[in-house]
């Protein structure tokens, strides 16, 4: 009887060890949020314009773990006052990423370190340096220099003018162009325009003609005009005691 009661003894306490031993080992449920990590991953420079909006995006490379138990806040910190970020947190998820918009105001050439910051409770908050380069945009007026056989205005009071312009750029002098010819005032009637995202001809005196504007341009459309463009801007010309409002388009 002593034997057999030694026996049950050690077979009693060999399930409990066992079962002792399961629990702490677990199956993953028990210990799954701390089993976390992640890396961040996002473009270390990014070239932008002044006044202008870049989409910056981030990714994360989860190595360990699962996401949806560990969220990740992201945010934008040390960019110049005059940028504007929306929205103004991402909270990672299933996605793995996101998408910033930068909305970036008038800034001098250069660079702007600023940090990308990630927010976890594991590994609470978190730096990754980036740098916004404002570069010199191109020359848009070297972009659109050319002959355009096909222009025409509308003024709504005087039917169409059509007309042969020629665009032309200022030696030493970025950005700016010269559009000839307006509403076939002639080759000598020359209009200085400044041409960046938009076109904008500023207040100024030709022939004695006073004239202003502010339009758009893009790529040609129709077919058989691949890398043409065209030019679309509302003018006013004020001539003597008249003032004359119109739509300029320059077209090949």
């Amino acid at each position: 009887m002593r034997k057999y009661l030694i026996a049950l003894l050690a077979l009693a306490t060999l399930v409990v060890c066992c079962k002792k031993k399961g629990i702490d080992s677990g199956n993953g449920s028990s210990t799954g949020s701390s089993e976390f990590s992640y890396m961040l991953k996002s473009d270390s420079v990014i070239s932008v314009y002044s006044n202008s909006t870049y989409y910056l995006s981030f990714s994360l490379a989860v190595t360990k773990g699962v996401i949806t138990a560990n969220p990740v806040t992201c945010t934008l910190e040390g960019l110049p006052d005059n940028v504007r970020i929306t929205p103004p947190k991402i909270v990672v998820g299933n996605l793995l990423g996101g998408l910033f918009q930068l909305d970036i105001g008038t800034l001098s050439y250069g660079d702007y370190p600023f940090y990308i910051v990630h927010q976890s409770d594991k590994y609470g908050t978190q730096k990754q340096k980036v740098i916004l380069r404002i570069t010199a945009p191109p020359d848009y007026a070297a972009l659109l220099a050319g002959t355009y056989d096909s222009s025409y205005d509308f003024c709504p009071d005087s039917g169409f003018f059509n007309y042969t312009s020629v665009v032309s750029t200022v030696p030493d002098t970025a950005y700016l162009a010269k559009i000839s010819n307006i509403r076939a005032l002639g080759s000598d009637f020359v209009v200085r325009a400044w041409i960046q995202n938009t076109i904008t001809i500023p207040v100024q005196t030709v022939k004695g003609r006073t004239i202003w504007g502010s339009g758009t341009y893009a790529q040609d459309a129709r077919s058989g005009h691949g890398g043409d463009y065209v030019m679309s801007i509302n003018d006013t010309i004020v001539t003597g005691a008249d003032t004359l409002g119109c739509t300029i388009h320059i077209e090949h």
